[in-house]
């Protein structure tokens, strides 16, 4: 059973969750991942998570696990804000096994860690200097687009760990870098791993977490110290040496097709690209013989989603309800998607994904598609065909040349490459809708291009190219206004 963190620990550590799994799975463990209600996903609102609602879903997961083979006698894996959860969900169950990643060890602690990290967000965005240094006024705390709730506040403000393990429980806890002073005195086994993880702020290089000493520690560690415990009781399969763990299809991200709230179904589907296999979501509406189908696709680099994580699952959901179905992937390499990720290169767009995407669509009779991603997907958007693209939503639109692996001298470059992609599109007659917020630097990089490359091109499109500016400095953080935005495009659209 896995716990995983939340708000952008949740993003980062998400792929090294996978390893874990699949690394496990090799060693004959079924392996439970699920999403808490409101983060990834899952349906709910990020703001009202608490600890104790996160160890109710985690109890949820682990009873909808049936009576798989191994879910009789589970271990809990926990990791930051999640081993709270997982020391929790560990004495319900009389003291399973625990395993913790990078623990958060004491409550206080990490939220002025979080308000730190607040705070430095705000200083480097320019963020209004009267804007709350600490808790907002209802005792919340907003950290990078994400808001956690007053009651997860109040009761991280009290949570200590050792205080929720059970004293029946054998324990493991690694931890990144060094060993809290807190830990050192704690029950169980503390050992520490060598690293670093700037949990809450963006990395500027880029590795692939397959090729991370440090991930491929945290994981082999893992499935070291469960597959020991695991061998005193029921036979365990060795893996097989060597053997490196990517070419797994992944299993449903739901135990089965999930109904939501006014006919929404949401289904895990799997997405040929190539030699690999995307994980989607396909959102269906309650309605049948809709002509009009959605591709959504996320930023780059390594995150499974991009700013607060519900904004793709909330605007599908949106859609749905407008009669709109969608289809959501992952890039191969990516979140639950086979394959490994060598670069997210602005100048090197990925659309053999997203025309896997597309065939998917086709295949079910959708034909007529609306393209809608953010930043690298809006990017990868421009790129591909147009033939049967009714419209292109792109959000946060990047126009420079930037790629993770490589220095970062020619980063603020004019991507030559999409000013045509715009050209083209803008000459097939596609209607466009670009959403930004006033302030982000990417803002200003379309409003320099458009005065100036790509001036005649706009004037001659008219009408059929929208730009849309919400208030704030990250459009990826602003989800309420980016859901309004492209949904309102959407309907327009399909009418």
């Amino acid at each position: 059973m896995v716990c995983s963190p939340l708000g952008w620990e949740f993003t980062k550590d998400y792929r090294r969750e996978v390893m874990l799994g699949r690394s496990l799975a090799l060693r004959g463990f079924t392996v439970v991942r699920f999403h808490y209600r409101g983060q990834g996903e899952s349906g709910g609102q990020f703001a009202r998570l608490t600890v104790a609602s996160m160890t109710a879903d985690a109890e949820q997961a682990l009873e909808a696990a049936g009576d798989r083979p191994g879910c009789e006698a589970p271990a809990v894996v926990g990791i930051r804000a999640g081993a709270l959860a997982a020391a929790s969900l560990s004495r319900t169950l009389g003291g399973a096994p625990l395993v913790f990643w990078d623990p958060v060890v004491s409550g206080p602690d990490y939220l002025r860690d979080l308000t730190r990290t607040r705070q430095v967000w705000n200083t480097v965005r320019g963020a209004d200097p009267t804007a709350p240094v600490g808790l907002e006024a209802d005792g919340s705390l907003r950290v990078m687009g994400y808001r956690l709730g007053p009651e997860l506040v109040r009761e991280l403000s009290g949570s200590y760990l050792e205080e929720l393990i059970s004293p029946a429980s054998e324990a493991l806890s690694l931890h990144i870098g060094a060993l809290p002073r807190r830990m050192r005195e704690s029950p169980g086994q503390a050992e520490v791993i060598a690293g670093r993880t700037d949990w809450w702020l963006k990395r500027r290089t880029f590795e692939p977490e397959e090729d991370s000493a440090l991930s491929s520690a945290l994981v082999s560690r893992t499935t070291q110290w469960l597959a020991s415990r695991a061998a005193r009781t029921i036979p365990v399969r060795g893996a097989v040496p060597g053997r490196r763990v990517r070419a797994m299809r992944p299993t449903a991200l739901f135990a089965d097709t999930a109904l939501f709230a006014d006919g929404v179904r949401r289904s895990a589907v799997a997405v040929p690209a190539g030699q690999e296999t995307l994980a989607g979501v396909f959102v269906e509406p309650p309605a049948s013989g809709m002509s009009v189908a959605a591709v959504l696709l996320n930023c780059g680099s390594y995150h499974l989603t991009s700013g607060p994580v519900e904004l793709w699952a909330r605007l599908a959901d949106r859609l749905a309800r407008h009669g709109i179905p969608s289809l959501r992937v992952a890039y191969r390499g990516v979140a639950d998607s086979t394959g490994q990720v060598d670069d997210f290169d602005l100048t090197r767009p990925r659309c053999g994904d997203l025309e896997a995407a597309r065939t998917m669509l086709t295949e079910r009779g959708l034909r007529r598609h609306l393209l809608i991603g953010g930043c690298f997907g809006a990017r990868t958007i421009c790129a591909g065909p147009l033939d049967g693209v009714v419209g292109m939503g792109l959000v946060s639109l990047p126009m420079h040349m930037e790629s993770l692996a490589r220095p970062s001298s020619e980063a603020r470059a004019l991507n030559q490459g999409l000013v045509e992609d715009l050209r083209r599109c803008v000459a097939a007659r596609v209607p466009v809708r670009v959403v930004y917020s006033r302030d982000e630097p990417y803002r200003h990089d379309f409003d320099a291009t458009a005065a100036g490359d790509l001036g005649e091109a706009l004037r001659t499109a008219g009408s059929r190219f929208e730009v849309t500016l919400l208030n704030g400095k990250d459009s990826m953080f602003e989800t309420d206004g980016v859901i309004e935005a492209l949904t309102e495009f959407a309907v327009r659209l399909r009418a």
